[in-house]
């Protein structure tokens, strides 16, 4: 499954002023064979290519907690993770923490479970934010304020204070983030039993387990080089066979190799990458506008300590234009 093509043109204007233009350099017909070979394909456009490391988001687990408040099993809609966040709450365990910096990515992944990945960016792009979806998402994260789902610290969280503070000192259980995450974390709590589930799906009408934000480091070739050719080369040596495994391994990411080993830590994340069939941009455009982003971060932190409610939350979004 291949979820960017090597003709779909990606929106990096500013790479086209020091990136290599591929197209003119004759590799065309090599880049389409190496297609088969890299795990999730490169990133391209006319003026910057770029070979993606990929990452996704979801949901790290801490595995000791939920084994222990009798967690068998994943969820894969709503119903199933409310209960799983009460029986961690049951256990006495704070089933989910988040940091200011990841807030956006929890509101936009909700909102696409709830209206649907096209009309969640089109909401953010338009600024329609009377939307009747956005209420819907402040009021589940009312619902789990409400319950004791979410820790009562991430109404002041500021990154990495929720991921190093809370889930890698194994105080909260659950939090939102990507495949990144356990190379982040890794001199912190070495120890750490990791698995991971896709944010499950909420309602009918929107985007379930199948849709995800893929997104990726990459490599590019200046255009100044005097050596084009010697650079390909370079990055394909870095990206398939020895290194790309090298770097997976000390790293805790992803490979790009199809034949490559992902860490143990990821073993749950590759099941879900795999099982992935939409893809869409980091927050599901959440962050694309500032003023937006600013407004979401504080709502739901006002919502987390109890000072507004989901209704109000939802006006002051509805109040940006």
């Amino acid at each position: 499954m291949r979820l960017w093509e090597p003709r779909k043109q990606l929106d990096f204007p500013m790479h086209g002023s020091y990136i290599l233009n591929c197209c003119k350099m004759g590799w065309r017909r090599l880049l389409l064979r190496l297609q088969e070979a890299w795990e999730r394909q490169f990133l391209y456009q006319p003026a910057c290519l770029s070979w993606a490391l990929a990452f996704r988001c979801r949901i790290p687990s801490g595995v000791r907690w939920l084994r222990q408040a009798g967690i068998t099993s994943t969820p894969t809609n709503w119903e199933q993770f409310l209960d799983v966040c009460q029986k961690l709450v049951d256990a006495g365990i704070t089933p989910i923490t988040v940091d200011n910096a990841y807030i956006p990515a929890n509101f936009g992944y909700t909102l696409s479970r709830v209206a649907g990945v096209e009309r969640t960016m089109e909401i953010f792009a338009t600024k329609d934010l009377s939307d009747p979806a956005i209420l819907r998402v402040c009021e589940i994260f009312e619902e789990l304020v409400d319950k004791g789902f979410i820790s009562p610290r991430a109404a002041t969280n500021v990154f990495p204070e929720g991921q190093a503070g809370e889930f890698a000192m194994e105080t909260a259980a659950m939090i939102l983030c990507g495949t990144w995450l356990p190379n982040e974390l890794k001199e912190l709590n070495d120890e750490l039993a990791w698995g991971s589930f896709a944010w499950p799906s909420i309602d009918a009408g929107g985007a379930g387990v199948e849709a995800h934000n893929i997104g990726a480091q990459c490599f590019g070739i200046n255009k100044n080089t005097a050596y084009p050719n010697a650079a390909f080369a370079f990055v394909r040596w870095m990206t398939l066979g020895h290194w790309d495994q090298v770097l997976a391994n000390e790293t805790m990411g992803v490979p790009m190799a199809n034949d490559a080993v992902w860490p143990p830590q990821l073993a749950d994340a590759k099941a879900i990458f795999d099982a992935t069939t939409k893809s869409f941009p980091w927050a599901a455009g959440a962050e694309d506008d500032q003023d937006i982003t600013a407004v979401i971060i504080d709502g739901f932190q006002r919502l987390v300590a109890g000072s507004i409610n989901a209704q109000q939350y939802a006006d002051m979004l509805a109040a940006i234009n």
